[in-house]
């Protein structure tokens, strides 16, 4: 004879006779159902019922504890195991993105980013004695003394071109730098800005001073660029000391380029209304800017120095 069980989670199930006693576990929840007599059909009495009924209670309420207890106890596990499946995914995810970086930065110091680094930096160098020697010069061209047409001018003047020489190659060898490092896309974007410089300078003869200031501006913004990816290379070889260094460069840039888009507009009016005295936007703000361009190329070059020395240990 089958008797029919009821669990807790509203299933109905038959078992034997000899069950009575034991625990079943049920087929729905998997919960483990002690198997009584009360499961036993009985002919409806009132009194029977009547006297059953106090008995009923506890026991339906110890079991149903019971039953709680073993459901929790039984869930309890499969928690766990699934909180440190997650765990380890999580590990297991950062140890491969450390992984990735590592073999990202070491691709860094593998490549021609270094060298293409150390380029620009004596390039730099260069410009920078030939710019403090032509700006020398010209002071001793205003003082009465010989200037321009010296020998002196013509060897700072040729010393310009294998400094931008150097930069410009320099700044080829960096385009194989990873693409995971930040504004990377800056390297390409300087290149684009030092060949306008190139043409506008050589469309410049005889043009006046506007085109030269012109040049020097696209100049400018070519190591803006090139600032970009600097800082992002920083960055992503966690040396805050080399980004916070680009940052403050770049802002030095910023500053260099207003000043010289003033100085464009001010010439241009000077231009247009011949009565504006001739020395605005001419002698006193283009020694001005000149000198804040020596020193935010000094910058510069220092802050090369710095990623030269952070590429060089690997």
């Amino acid at each position: 004879m089958a008797i029919d069980v009821t669990c807790e989670c509203g299933r109905e199930f038959g078992v034997t006779n000899d069950s009575v006693g034991q625990s079943v576990k049920c087929p729905e929840c998997g919960a483990r159902v002690r198997v009584t007599e009360d499961f036993i059909s009985v002919e409806p009495e009132p009194d029977t019922n009547a006297a059953q009924q106090p008995s009923i209670g506890p026991e339906a309420s110890s079991t149903s504890k019971t039953e709680d207890r073993t459901s929790t106890a039984s869930r309890r596990p499969a928690d766990s195991k699934k909180a440190s499946s997650e765990s380890r995914k999580s590990k297991s995810e950062l140890k491969k993105e450390w992984a990735a970086h590592r073999r990202a930065a070491s691709a860094v110091h593998q490549s021609s980013v270094p060298l293409g680094i150390t380029w620009m930096y004596y390039g730099l160098l260069i410009g920078v004695i030939a710019m403090i020697g032509l700006c020398t010069m010209v002071l001793l061209s205003q003082a009465g003394r010989p200037g321009q047409g010296s020998p002196l001018v013509i060897l700072f003047g040729m010393a310009m071109v294998p400094a931008a020489g150097l930069m410009i190659f320099g700044k080829l060898l960096c385009m194989s730098a990873p693409s995971q490092i930040p504004g990377s896309g800056g390297v390409l974007v300087s290149l684009v800005f030092d060949g306008l410089a190139v043409l506008v300078a050589i469309g410049q003869r005889g043009q006046g001073i506007g085109l030269s200031v012109l040049a020097n501006l696209l100049a400018v913004g070519s190591l803006i660029s090139f600032l970009m990816f600097l800082k992002g290379l920083g960055e992503f070889l966690e040396r805050r000391d080399i980004a916070d260094r680009a940052s403050g460069v770049l802002l030095l840039g910023f500053v260099l380029v207003a000043l010289w888009m003033m100085q464009l507009g001010l010439m241009s009016l000077a231009a247009v209304a011949r009565n504006v005295p001739g020395d605005i936007g001419g002698m006193g703000s283009g020694m001005l800017v000149g000198g804040l361009g020596i020193f935010f190329i000094v910058r510069f070059a220092g802050l090369l120095s710095m990623c030269r020395d952070a590429l060089s240990k690997s």
